[in-house]
């Protein structure tokens, strides 16, 4: 079975470059399940790239605290 973690973080990735997602994304707590990836793995790198985009937004990031 083939391994869809890091696209599936690339396809969230581009969905958060949209304001309005991003926003619904941290109501209702995608932080969070992003933190929640093993660190070790292929799928981090995607999360990193989940973060980069989301921390683009100033009103995304007043959210988060």
């Amino acid at each position: 079975m083939v391994n869809s973690e890091p696209c599936m973080f690339q396809y969230l990735a581009v969905l958060l470059c949209h304001k309005k997602f991003a926003i619904e994304f941290l109501n209702r707590g995608g932080v969070q399940k992003l933190l929640d990836v093993y660190r070790p793995s292929i799928a981090a790198t995607g999360v990193s790239l989940c973060l980069y985009y989301l921390s683009y937004f100033e009103d995304a990031m007043e959210r988060v605290g």
